[in-house]
């Protein structure tokens, strides 16, 4: 089984993780905490991240005792997120990636969430009540009968971003799903800038030149 790094730093916690067949080798994680009754604001919160990655990174690596040729690939998020945040942990990881000369890729946040949860207790199959602020979502998993969980994306059945959860869920009573029936998978989000320019090989750019920022 391939051994994966992951870089985390969508909102105000910068974390580095290596995970090995299914198993979280390492896991450190620094947080950006204001005074009360303040936020974090997207600018500071990347300066926190910068500050912080790279021993976190060493520390991850330390933890799990490994180095960097011991690693099959990097992965990163790439959102949903604060857009500061996101493009510190994208620069980092493409950056890392170039340098071990390792694969990119990027995860959605909200199911790398959800795909942790199914790590932790087994569930094989589960309809999630994704609850996150302003990402609150009720997500299942529909395949045809022939396709393995894993290899199919994950379909929402309400995309709440705005509604809570209780006005989704009749709806989802009211759905009918069987192996001859698959739900549309949702729209994808726009593709941010950081998820632009941070996925190797880039065009016209080798493992050993340094990262260049399009727009």
């Amino acid at each position: 089984m391939p051994v994966v790094i992951g870089f985390e730093g969508s909102a105000n916690k910068i974390g580095v993780g290596i995970v090995w067949d299914g198993q979280v080798l390492s896991n450190p994680r620094r947080t950006y905490v204001t005074p009360p009754g303040q936020g974090f604001l997207p600018s500071d919160t990347a300066r926190h991240h910068r500050a912080c990655v790279l021993a976190v990174l060493q520390e991850a690596l330390q933890e799990a005792g490994l180095k960097p040729q011991d690693i099959d690939a990097v992965a990163f998020t790439k959102g949903p997120g604060m857009g500061a945040p996101l493009v510190t942990v994208a620069v980092v990881a493409r950056t890392v990636a170039q340098l071990w000369r390792k694969p990119l890729l990027g995860v959605n946040h909200c199911v790398g969430h959800i795909e942790m949860g199914r790590l932790v207790t087994g569930a094989q199959n589960p309809t999630v009540l994704y609850v996150s602020g302003g990402n609150t979502q009720v997500w299942t998993q529909v395949v045809p009968c022939t396709e393995h969980y894993d290899t199919a994306p994950p379909a929402e059945l309400g995309k709440t971003l705005k509604p809570c959860s209780r006005e989704t869920w009749p709806k989802i009573c009211t759905i009918n799903v069987s192996c001859s029936q698959q739900l549309p998978v949702a729209e994808r989000n726009p593709v941010t800038k950081a998820e632009r320019w941070a996925i190797l090989p880039a065009p016209g750019i080798e493992p050993n030149q340094p990262p260049a920022l399009t727009n």
